[in-house]
């Protein structure tokens, strides 16, 4: 065998011997690690290389106390909580790392296992556990935290409790976000790693948050009592119109707004409808009318003539009135000024007759009032003086102590006999219904609508005196503001009521000017039925009478039910009829006598009753 071969045969014995170590070696190791991991193998940093799977996951298990430990600590909204990262859904699978740690090197080809194994052997190999987090899990942890410090936002509240006014502060509301809290957790769980976290919080501010200056706006309002007065006070006004501190209270509104920007605000104020109606009552007392002048009928110039100026009236303008209110009280002005509209009379001192449709008489009616004491003819000229020179407006009414005014000394008036409750007493004014009389019989006769007409009592003989007295059942008694007198114009025209009396003739009239729409009235004579005596005189012990003296007071007449009925038409057709009823009470005299007043025989003597009444 020459040189070359024998090379060739010591190299392959070699070669044959190395393959049969190595396969020997391989061999071994499979025997060795037959259920074993492969030496280089760490998982989580811990080596099982050597070790069997359940070896390798019960040393790894050692590696799980951090999943029980409290390494979390959760704030929010000042509380403090601890967790451990399994409570908030951290698990690790080992089972998986470990099963490939045991894979490795046993693909089941030989040269790959081999390069595993010497990878294993020189440069190790490390395996990663598999973390799992489950954010169900962390979710539900989180938000069972959140109930313990979420907060309802509540709105600020004002009340009013024993008259004053109170607030309670507004709260925030707060949520922890569940979704953020947990996705802030998520890089500290999965790296095993402790955690401080402050959890985010959602707060929710409430539409009232604060109410403290709409608290003191309401304290100023019922602060001192509302003074509502009159700027520029007439004759007769009241001083001031006052609602006290417990009626602004009472009256008080705390009424919650919305916003267009969703918030709310407290709307403070007084109950308008509340103030409204205390202002219509005070309008009814404060309203004045407006005075209209007194004219005269000039016949001959056909012109009217201005008798008394007139005057305007005021009427209480609410609207303004409230709104003054409403904008004073907030900057604590409890003393406001009533707003008035100024009303002017509907015909002043330039008006023209021929304007007003007014161009002659008609109508006329005349009483006699002979034997009148002189306080009886005073009343009549000032009564007849006060109820001239009105104007009626078609459609309107005439009322008679609305013409006549107040009826006082002052006035003009004096003290006369009057019927009152039954009785002839001494009154202010005794004598004014001559002028009312007068009056309702120019009206009645003029074939104006009659609206209210009040009779007698009994028959006076004055309103029966004349050649041309209408007979009983036409008169007409005024007392203010009980009984009045009161008729309709019912023309086109406007109405001039005048009047005028005669003191020499003792005559009072009223003349009626405006225009003729060509009506005729037809009055009946009168008819009178149940006709009824009076009693027998009477007579009463008077201390203010000389001794002896006997005076007669009232005189008497017969009791009887009397009608009248008018009939109007105008050019032949009916316009209107009535008829006007009286029921006269029959009247006994009365004589008042003094001490030693020689009576007749059978006299009724009785004392005298101090309050009239029958």
């Amino acid at each position: 065998m020459n040189g070359f071969w024998r090379f060739v045969f010591a190299t392959g014995c070699v070669c044959m011997l190395g393959l049969t170590a190595l396969g020997l070696g391989v061999g071994a190791l499979e025997v060795a690690y037959y259920d074993r991991i492969y030496p280089g193998v760490s998982v989580w940093g811990v080596n099982v290389g050597g070790l069997t799977s359940n070896g390798a996951l019960e040393r790894l298990s050692r590696q799980l106390d951090f999943l029980q430990a409290e390494a979390v600590t959760l704030r929010a909204a000042g509380a403090v909580w601890r967790a451990t990262p399994a409570q908030l859904g951290v698990s690790v699978d080992l089972v998986a790392p470990v099963e490939a740690a045991f894979a490795f090197g046993r693909s089941g080809d030989l040269l790959t296992d081999l390069l595993s194994h010497w990878q294993g052997f020189y440069a190790g190999l490390r395996l990663a556990p598999v973390i799992v987090l489950d954010q169900n899990r962390t979710e539900a942890f989180i938000a069972q935290l959140a109930l313990e410090t979420q907060a309802e936002a509540r709105e600020a509240t004002l009340s009013v409790v024993d008259g004053r006014v109170q607030v309670t502060p507004g709260q925030l509301g707060r949520t922890v976000d569940v979704r953020a809290a947990s996705e802030q957790l998520v890089l500290p769980l999965t790296s095993f790693t402790g955690a401080d976290i402050q959890l985010a919080v959602k707060e929710f501010k409430p539409a009232i948050g604060d109410a403290t200056l709409q608290a003191a706006l309401a304290e100023r309002i019922v602060s001192a009592p509302l003074v509502l007065f009159i700027a520029d006070p007439r004759a007769g006004d009241s001083n001031a119109w006052t609602l006290d501190q417990k009626m602004l209270v009472e009256m008080l509104v705390l009424q919650r707004v919305e916003q267009a920007d969703g918030s709310a605000t407290f709307a403070v104020g007084l109950r308008q409808d509340s103030l409204r109606a205390f202002l219509e009552y005070a309008a009814t007392h404060t309203g004045v009318a407006p005075r209209d002048a007194r004219f005269a009928f000039d016949v001959e110039h056909q012109m009217l003539r201005e008798l008394k100026p007139g005057a305007p009236g005021r009427a209480l303008n609410i609207d303004r009135t409230l709104a003054a209110i409403n904008a004073g009280l907030p900057l604590a002005q409890h003393r406001i000024a009533l707003e008035f509209d100024e009303l002017q009379p509907p015909v002043s001192g330039s008006t023209n007759a021929a304007d007003l449709g007014i161009k002659q008489l008609v109508a006329e009616a005349t009483t006699h009032f002979r034997g009148s004491s002189q306080a009886r003819v005073q009343n009549i000229l000032a009564g007849a003086e006060n109820a001239r020179g009105v104007l009626v407006a078609p459609g309107a009414e005439f009322s008679f102590n609305n013409a006549l005014g107040d009826v006082s000394l002052d006035k003009g008036f004096a003290e006369a006999l009057v019927i009152f409750a039954g009785r002839t007493v001494q009154g202010v004014g005794g004598g004014i219904c001559q002028v009312s009389t007068t009056a309702f019989r120019a009206a009645y006769f003029a074939g104006y609508p009659i609206i209210e007409r009040n009779s007698h009592a009994y028959r006076v003989g004055y309103y029966e005196q004349g050649p041309n007295s209408p007979g009983p059942g036409l008169d007409a008694t005024v007392f203010s503001p009980v009984a009045d007198f009161r008729f309709r114009n019912d023309r086109d025209a406007w109405l001039l009521v005048d009047s005028e009396v005669d003191a020499a003739q003792q005559l009072v009239t009223y003349r009626f000017y405006s225009t003729n729409d060509d009506r005729e009235i037809k009055v009946a004579q009168a008819v009178v039925t149940n006709v009824s005596k009076p009693d027998v005189a009477r007579y009463e012990p008077a201390a203010d009478l000389e001794p002896g003296e006997i005076k007669q007071v009232e005189w008497e007449y017969p009791g009887a039910d009397v009608a009248v009925q008018r009939t109007v038409t105008r050019a032949g057709s009916p316009l209107f009829s009535d008829t006007t009823r009286t029921q006269y009470q029959p009247w006994q005299a009365v004589y008042k006598f003094g001490a030693g007043a020689l009576l007749p025989a059978g006299a009724l003597v009785v004392e005298a009753v101090p309050t009239p009444g029958g």
